[in-house]
């Protein structure tokens, strides 16, 4: 459900953040984190299944937490897609 989606999405768009500062310590840059953070949150809120009796929350911070800490395993920056800027 696209609108649902989004509004998780706006609702918990300050987490990957939150999260990210926590990881800053790794070396990597806060952007490199918050993009990893905010593809997670996109990703979070399509997967999620309310019915499983998890909140939206813990749901998506574990997802972040991951993303961040692949993104961390990687050594950082990923090639972005910026239309070949």
């Amino acid at each position: 459900n696209p609108p649902e989606h989004e509004r998780f999405v706006k609702r918990y768009i300050r987490l990957p953040l939150k999260t990210a500062i926590e990881f800053t310590e790794s070396g990597v840059p806060l952007l490199d984190l918050l993009d990893a953070g905010n593809v997670a949150l996109m990703h979070a809120a399509g997967e999620f299944e309310p019915f499983l009796g998890e909140s939206f929350e813990e749901f998506a911070d574990g997802k972040i937490r991951e993303a961040m800490r692949r993104r961390v395993e990687r050594g950082g920056c990923e090639e972005r897609g910026n239309g070949g800027a």
